[in-house]
């Protein structure tokens, strides 16, 4: 059994597709209809067959209230993995990437938290 699929769920699903592509740098896989409601499929550029994440509009209640209570805790939805933080850091900070924490090691790892600009914050780990 593998991993197939995660799903991140974005207050503004135009907006996602523009930062994790244009910003994040990932891969657009595919685009799903389920009616009238969009789904993206977005994959790392490093690893193309890799785990896709799902980016899917929050539209209804339940959903929205859980994505708000993550958000106002400052609670990361998602960890990526990565070889060199600080260089990470220094590119995302000059495309305008918010970080609510920088760069910080502990225990042999070093991570920062950003917001994705659609309702999440994400988490950048670099193991040693």
């Amino acid at each position: 059994m593998k991993i197939h699929s995660a799903y991140i769920m974005v207050n503004d699903l135009e907006n996602a597709i523009k930062f994790y592509h244009e910003v994040l740098g990932f891969i657009i896989k595919k685009e799903i209809f389920f009616g009238t409601i969009k789904s993206v499929k977005i994959v790392s550029q490093e690893e193309p067959e890799g785990l896709a994440l799902d980016l899917s509009l929050v539209d209804q209640s339940p959903a929205i209230a859980i994505q708000q209570a993550f958000y106002n805790a400052q609670f990361p939805i998602m960890t990526f993995k990565l070889d060199n933080i600080d260089f990470e850091y220094e590119k995302l900070i000059k495309l305008g990437v918010r970080f609510i924490a920088p760069p910080d090691s502990l225990l042999g790892a070093s991570e920062a938290i950003f917001d994705d600009t659609c309702g999440n914050y994400i988490r950048l780990l670099q193991t040693e």
